[in-house]
């Protein structure tokens, strides 16, 4: 003989963890200090770009 017995209740897991993303303040920091450092040392631009086009090397190579 056949007993119909309902399922058992779902078993649910629930996770909490962060999870990094990314996001540009550092970028927009950067560019503003950047824009002061320039402002202030006009000789510096040069390095300044030079700096940047090294971060855009290694990110990049990432």
């Amino acid at each position: 003989m056949a007993v119909d017995t309902p399922p058992p209740p779902p078993n649910v897991l629930r996770e909490t963890h962060y999870v990094p993303y990314e996001n540009d303040r550092f970028a927009k920091a950067h560019q503003w200090a950047s824009e002061q450092v320039a402002r202030k040392f006009p000789g510096a631009v040069e390095v300044l770009t030079t700096l940047d086009s090294l971060i855009k090397q290694q990110m990049n190579a990432e």
